[in-house]
């Protein structure tokens, strides 16, 4: 296993950019993960609802998240699949953070960010056709193994991190500092030489 983590990494390493967008999954993972836990605290202790609110919250999400996977089936994205996998990460970011700085009166407008969110969720996914574009063949499932392990170990880190932060200051201020966060990692990307360079001339590894 540690031989074949080892392998993909030094197949990533060949192109920075796949390297980064390996790392910045992790990042968004770390952040992201937790906001589903969440929903049903910010719905209630925020802004004072019921189950009700809690379910209308989580349903929209998905049924944004549902819409967004038939846009990007029948679009396919940008042609520029990394411009298509940063521009979903910063429409988490900026939803999550609206939702994270509403006041408690402020629930449909949180309903509305809840669609946008789970809207820009599946453009994310766009990342795994670019290691199919950019990873030969044989290499794919070293890569996939190596990308899904990294994601997994940071999912239970940013519940631990959510849960610890949420309460001491309040599950809002997460809600807003991830969104900060996750904004911040688009932003980053988006002028990462690295990042541009993936597509400067599609090759894949040896």
């Amino acid at each position: 296993v540690l031989a074949g983590a080892k392998e993909a990494y030094r197949i990533l390493a060949q192109q920075k950019g796949l390297l980064t967008l390996l790392w910045m999954g992790a990042l968004y993972m770390f952040a992201y993960m937790p906001i589903n836990a969440l929903f049903p605290l910010i719905s209630m202790n925020h802004f004072g609802g019921t189950t009700w609110h809690v379910a209308m919250s989580e349903s929209v999400f998905a049924a944004g998240m549902l819409l967004g996977g038939i846009v990007l089936g029948v679009w396919g994205g940008f042609q520029r699949k990394t411009t298509t996998v940063l521009l979903s990460i910063a429409v988490m970011g900026i939803a999550l953070l609206i939702a994270g700085i509403l006041p408690a009166s402020g629930f449909i407008a949180f309903v509305v960010c809840c669609a946008i969110m789970g809207f820009s969720a599946p453009f994310y996914g766009v990342q795994t056709a670019i290691y199919q574009e950019m990873v030969r063949p044989e290499y794919l499932g070293r890569v996939f193994s190596l990308s899904l392990s990294t994601m997994s170990l940071a999912m239970p880190l940013g519940l631990i991190a959510a849960g610890c932060f949420a309460d001491m200051t309040g599950v809002e201020t997460w809600f807003a500092i991830s969104g900060i966060f996750i904004a911040g990692i688009a932003v980053v990307g988006a002028v990462l030489p690295s990042i541009k360079e993936l597509y400067g001339g599609t090759k894949k590894d040896k």
